[in-house]
């Protein structure tokens, strides 16, 4: 009995929880921002005035983005990642 009331505080938390999303850019994490209003935390990697061609993800990056829900980029891949 104490299994199953414990799995349904745990399954309550997951569905009602803030779903992360972390993008590459910030446009990017205003757009996933606008679609998921309330129910979404968004975070961007690059900062709006760095050139995005040039950018090298840091280690702290790329535990941002493992850490994520859901990761968005541009493209067809990110070649560093």
């Amino acid at each position: 009995m104490k299994i199953i009331v414990l799995l349904t505080l745990l399954t309550a938390k997951l569905v009602f929880a803030d779903v992360m999303i972390v993008t590459s850019i910030k446009p990017l994490s205003d757009i996933a921002k606008e679609i998921g209003k309330d129910k979404v935390k968004t975070d961007y990697i690059i900062p709006p005035n760095i050139n995005y061609h040039l950018y090298e993800y840091k280690p702290q990056d790329l535990k941002k983005i493992y850490k994520a829900d859901l990761f968005v980029f541009v493209g067809s891949g990110e070649p560093s990642i």
